[in-house]
């Protein structure tokens, strides 16, 4: 049997060696990328540009109890009576509707109150609930769940 004679060889040189990429496949692959970061600059961009009441829907640690009774918002609990409860369902039914501001006579249907009574439902031992102010808002015969204006 014939006996196999191994040579030696060395390596390809480096500039004889063919790259797994060309430099024009690798600018494709670059300007792909490109194309992305702007898609996504472009989609941040019209998320700012959303009012504060959409974001606020999205960010906000809210937890809201049964029947609206107790509401954890922002770090606080709010505890309310039935008749108060109903008037934070309407407010809450509109806030994630994204609308969250409700004219008085328009709350006044919803939850079956009289508009007159409507700030006086709001008030524990002659002072103003807790909510008013940082959950509930109202002003000009508008109330809201949200931030203040």
């Amino acid at each position: 049997m014939p006996s196999v004679i191994r040579i030696p060889t060395e390596p390809t040189p480096p500039h004889l060696v063919k790259p797994k990429i060309t430099l024009h496949r690798l600018v494709l692959k670059a300007n792909r990328l490109m194309q992305r970061i702007a898609e996504e600059e472009k989609r941040y961009d019209q998320m700012l540009k959303k009012p504060l009441s959409e974001i606020v829907i999205l960010t906000a640690p809210v937890r809201w109890g049964v029947d609206s009774k107790c509401v954890r918002w922002n770090g606080q609990t709010f505890y309310f009576t039935p008749e108060q409860a109903s008037i934070v369902r309407c407010l809450r039914a509109e806030y994630e509707k994204g609308t969250p501001r409700v004219k008085v006579e328009r709350l006044k249907q919803l939850a079956g109150s009289d508009a007159d009574e409507l700030p006086n439902i709001f008030r524990v031992s002659k002072e103003r609930h807790p909510a008013i102010g940082v959950m509930i808002h109202l002003q000009d015969g508008w109330w809201w769940i949200g931030e203040a204006a």
